[in-house]
């Protein structure tokens, strides 16, 4: 392939991996093809089957060497606590929920369905609060009177 195939390529290529969320996983493909482009810009030209042999190792090779410490080093700054916990929160109870059953709650303005861990009864009504977050349920509690 002549030289500016290999620059289309490596543009695709990064345009490509601008385009899809995650992974960080076709910008080796594009450093393979842009890498091809340099070396057939400088003059160093080779049959293609040479060519495709060069990309092919140097895509997967850098793809396997570099992609997990790549996201590791993408990653790591990411907040070390939960961003937006419920936990100690208030609800209003919209039916009652005897101890240790299943009811429902208003949470910001939605309806939840919720799981009282107190020892008491919440009565309809009553606002109480929220223990634990799981998955879609939220664990409640009377709120403390303190």
């Amino acid at each position: 392939m002549s030289w500016w195939m290999w620059g289309v390529l490596g543009l695709v290529f990064l345009i490509g991996e601008i385009l899809t969320p995650g992974g960080i996983f076709i910008i080796f493909f594009a450093v393979g093809a842009l890498v091809l482009f340099f070396l057939e810009l400088i003059g160093l030209h080779m049959t293609l089957w040479l060519q495709l042999l060069i990309f092919g190792v140097l895509s997967v090779g850098s793809l396997l060497l570099f992609r997990q410490p790549l996201l590791r080093r993408v990653q790591r700054g990411g907040p070390d606590h939960e961003v937006d916990t419920a936990v100690g929160e208030r609800v209003i109870a919209k039916d009652e929920i005897p101890s240790g059953e299943t009811g429902t709650v208003e949470f910001r303005g939605t309806p939840w369905q919720a799981v009282n861990v107190s020892e008491e009864a919440i009565a309809a009504g009553e606002t109480c609060e929220v223990a634990a977050v799981n998955s879609l349920k939220l664990d409640v509690r009377k709120r403390s009177q303190a």
